[in-house]
């Protein structure tokens, strides 16, 4: 077997008509000033060279898929094998990547968080979970009887979110809601009559809300055990509709005003505050659901040094609109970049870090080094730590 790979006659690209010996199971380093032809020699002349008479060796179905590589400008290359180049990747100043999105670990621990990640209350801290249809009803009436003043009714309407920021006509879901008896929708906050025709733009993404059911209920409903039961019967049966239609989850408005969500996923009895599902989406701060709306998935906020926008007006809006970066440097010395106060830094919006596995929300263990990271996901294989469920989908 050849202890070489002899290189006779390399002229690619700024090569001279160079031969080298290059010795097989060591490691060769190759260096020279700029444009003297380090890359030219083990990328477009080795490296080629060995891709192309692999790429040959292939049955003629496959070459067909690869295409013709073309022969580097070299006399011969003796002792070559098929080779492996690992080139240089020029990883970007984005100020969204980190080391954890680059390397794509991050992604493992949005699906790792998704499966197994236990969410809590945003306001009183308190682990939630699932809540039933009748737990639903009740919350929804406790919150009615404050709002029904007097002879004033309290006006509850059911909106099942069938559709959340999808593209599509959605033509068959129509039909569909037709048929079943239903008669208007929401959508992109636009209400719409499922009787009259009406065509959604296929590119664009939609959400879409089923109107399930709009209940009228006055302060002395409540003290009528005859109309509150028929009221509770008439709101359990539309709350367990819009659930089904939706998958968990439904929307409640009070009086036209904004609405509130509610889930059978995930829900705090104490604060009658429900939360989405968990998905991986929900912790990429790159997605308008797991940013911090205050910073933009950023994990900081920029504003202007009060002194200099005395001299130059409109400061923070011309360093942010400007595409001249000579503008651009210019005023960056009087821009100050501060944590955001929304999410501290951890650049994900109040429901994804309150989600935790083993006690750590992700951020906390995003910002760990490798070696506390390493660890932390080690100890995870502890007893104790999760159900058997949870550890089956952990390992």
């Amino acid at each position: 077997m050849q202890d070489f790979i002899e290189v006779i006659g390399a002229r690619q690209h700024n090569l001279k008509n160079i031969s080298v010996k290059i010795p097989k199971n060591k490691l060769t380093v190759i260096t020279g000033v700029s444009g003297s032809g380090k890359s030219s020699l083990a990328f477009d002349t080795i490296f080629a060279e060995g891709q192309r008479r692999y790429v040959e060796s292939l049955s003629s179905y496959a070459r067909q898929f690869l295409g013709v590589m073309n022969k580097p400008d070299v006399d011969k290359i003796i002792g070559l094998s098929p080779a492996i180049a690992i080139n240089q990747k020029a990883v970007s100043s984005n100020p969204r990547s980190t080391v954890g999105t680059v390397t794509e670990i991050y992604d493992y621990l949005r699906v790792l968080f998704s499966r197994i990640g236990h969410p809590h209350c945003g306001k009183c801290g308190r682990e939630v979970k699932r809540q039933s249809v009748d737990q639903i009803s009740d919350s929804i009436l406790d919150q009615a009887r404050t709002l029904a003043i007097g002879q004033k009714p309290c006006v509850i309407e059911i909106f099942s979110p069938v559709i959340i920021d999808k593209k599509g006509e959605f033509t068959q879901l129509f039909e569909s809601l037709r048929r079943d008896g239903f008669k208007e929708i929401t959508v992109d906050g636009q209400k719409f009559n499922l009787n009259h025709n009406f065509v959604l733009i296929k590119t664009n993404r939609h959400t879409i809300e089923l109107s399930i059911d709009k209940i009228s209920i006055i302060k002395k409903d409540f003290k009528n055990p005859v109309n509150l039961k028929l009221i509770s019967s008439r709101l359990s049966e539309a709350v367990e509709i819009a659930s089904k239609k939706s998958g968990g989850t439904l929307w409640i408005q009070f009086d036209g005003k904004e609405k509130t969500l509610f889930s059978q996923s995930f829900a705090c009895p104490v604060c009658n505050i429900s939360l989405p599902d968990i998905e991986p989406r929900s912790f990429s701060f790159n997605t308008p659901y797991g940013a911090c709306p205050e910073c933009d998935g950023l994990g900081t906020i920029l504003s202007a040094d009060p002194d200099a926008s005395e001299k130059i007006p409109n400061l923070l809006n011309r360093y942010l609109e400007t595409d001249n970066e000579a503008v651009r440097k210019r005023l960056s010395p009087f821009i100050i970049t501060s944590v955001c106060p929304g999410c501290n830094g951890q650049k994900l919006n109040k429901v994804s870090r309150s989600v935790t596995v083993a006690g750590k929300n992700i951020a906390e263990i995003s910002n760990l080094a490798v070696e506390g990271c390493l660890n932390f996901i080690g100890s995870l294989n502890q007893p104790n730590i999760f159900s058997p469920q949870e550890l089956a989908v952990s390992t």
